[in-house]
Formats: structure tokens, sequence, C-alpha cells
């Protein structure tokens, strides 16, 4: 059993170590702020208030906004950008938290709106390169070189809609048919070796999509899986948005996203959301250095450390390894 030490200087002013730490059980192990007051008791004799890690955030932060400046900047160049959001409560009010990355760099972006214009806010007018995501239509507002609808959400509408179809005294055999072979088409879309050559690339999205408009042509009587099949035919956006991994040899699946945004749904759960708009920046700036750093396979409290202590450029190395 870890005990408190005897000796401990009462009143003693917590060192930059203790604050790394601190910040380091909120934002990496996600702790509520009474837990990282018990941890930090229990451990090492060190007693604040919890109110005392909103004060260490608030020192971090003078060196932590710049570096955040910096990821957004960075995201927006990348040739590969996944992006989505989530829920989250802010002092009992629906708010959402955004993300926009990749396997190098991690963005989140708190707003109260679920809008084209907080898409923008995150994503800026335009992405140089792939955007992969949902069939949400808030991301149509950003100009984009290439748009990968996610495959792995329209197989799971598909299959919802065939399961449902499985609950009814009559189901509609065409519907049930056409799910069958979307979730087909799509399963071997994903699982398919992509050609190296520009013109085997494009026959082969040729191939699947003449494939996709034999599914999708004719009619279907059951309500739902019509209303997906509008979404798949020629002169609809995501027609042209389904395959577009082809020929960009992107991902057809948004799966990073959701995998990226899994940990801050727990943590919201734990948690309960955020209080005020300084919670959820404070929220939406960590979680996207600690998750940047932690791709670029750099330690996470010497980071904490370096904005405890230091300055933006300190710990832009931290994360990067003083590259640029």
């Amino acid at each position: 059993m870890i005990r408190k030490p005897q000796n401990q200087l009462p009143f003693a002013p917590i060192g930059p170590n203790a604050k790394a730490a601190a910040l380091y059980l909120r934002h990496e192990l996600r702790l509520p702020y009474r837990k990282i007051q018990e941890a930090m008791s229990t451990l090492f004799g060190l007693d604040f208030v919890p109110a005392s890690s909103l004060g260490f955030e608030k020192r971090a932060r003078k060196n932590a906004d710049p570096l955040y400046e910096d990821l957004v900047s960075k995201m927006r160049h990348c040739n590969l950008v996944h992006a989505d959001e989530t829920h989250w409560r802010q002092d009992g009010e629906n708010y959402f938290l955004w993300y926009a990355g990749n396997e190098d760099v991690a963005v989140f972006h708190m707003d109260a709106h679920q809008s084209a214009e907080a898409a923008q806010v995150l994503l800026g007018e335009r992405i140089e390169g792939l955007l992969v995501t949902d069939a949400y239509a808030a991301y149509n507002a950003i100009e984009v070189s290439g748009r990968q609808s996610c495959l792995a959400h329209l197989l799971r509408k598909a299959d919802e809609l065939r399961k449902e179809l499985g609950t009814m005294k009559k189901p509609d055999l065409d519907s049930t048919r056409f799910c069958n072979r979307l979730i087909d088409l799509f399963k071997q879309a994903c699982a398919k070796k992509l050609p190296w050559s520009k013109k085997a690339q494009t026959k082969l999205k040729n191939h699947f999509l003449r494939a996709l408009d034999l599914i999708c042509e004719k009619s279907l009587a059951f309500a739902k899986a019509e209303t997906l099949r509008k979404r798949l035919i020629p002169g609809a956006r995501e027609y042209t948005e389904v395959f577009t991994f082809i020929e960009s040899k992107g991902p057809p699946t948004n799966n990073h996203a959701e995998r990226a945004l899994r940990l801050l749904v727990i943590f919201r759960k734990v948690c309960m959301g955020t209080r005020s708009d300084q919670g959820s920046e404070n929220i939406s700036v960590f979680s996207s250095l600690t998750q940047t750093a932690k791709l670029q396979n750099s330690s996470v409290l010497d980071l904490f450390s370096a904005l405890i202590t230091s300055s933006p450029q300190q710990a832009h190395g931290v994360i990067f390894d003083n590259s640029t």
C-alpha cells in the first residue's frame, strides 16, 4: 500500500513535475478533477483543491495555443484527412466534438453547432487532399481535391435495413436482395488490393460503378431501402464518392476518425462533459496535442512538462522530434 510521505512540507508549492503529472492524469488518463486530487494526495502527499488543476491548464495553455494552431494548419495541408463529430455536453447543453486528422496529426474542436459553419471552423474552406467522412451534409461546404464516403457506414446502414426487413411478416424481397448485394459489393471493394497503375485503377473503379448501377437500377417498395438506393444512383452526390479511394489510394472507411473519438466519448461519460467554454477548449487543445504526440511516438508526459516550464518551440520539438 502506498502511503503519504511522512516528511512532506505543509503548504509547499506544487512544482512543475507535479503539475505536468496532474495534466497527464487529466488529458491522457482522462480522470475527473476530484480523482486527480485524490491520486496526487494518495501517491505523493501533494494536497490541492480540484480547481488547482484548472490553474495548471491555464499555465500550460499559454504555450499550447500556438502549437494547436500549428496542428490545425498542418492538418489542412495533409494529403489525407479523416473527419467526424460526436455529441458532447457543456454545462448541461448539447455541444459537438469535431475531429480531423490522420496517422500523423490529430485535431479536436468543440462547437455549439453541428453545421457547415462549424465544419469550416475546423477544416477551413478547403482541404488540399482527400477528405474521408460519412455522408453528413455539413462536410459538403468544404472544397476538397477528393471525397470518400465511408463504406463502413453504408455497410452498417444496409445491414440495419436487412435486419429490419427480416422482422417483417411480408418483407419486400427486392429490398432484401438489394441490401444483400450492396453489402457484398462494398465488402469486396474494402478487401480489394488496389493496383498501382492509373489505368488499372480507373478500370477497377468503373467495374465497381457498373456493379453498383446494376444493384440500384430498380426502385424499391420499402421506403428506407429506396432512400438508400437514391443516394447511390448516377446524379446523386454520394455516387461519385463511394469509390474515390481506388484512384486516390486512400482508405475506403472512416474508421480512423471513429477510433480517435472513442476515448473522448468514454471521457464524456465519466466526466459528464464540461462546464464552461474554457473547459471545452482545454479538452480540444490538450487532446489534440496528446493524440498527435502519441501518433508521433513522442512522450506525452515530456510534452506536458515542456508546456509548463518552457516554450511553444520546445513543446513542438517534443512532439515532432525538433522537425519542422
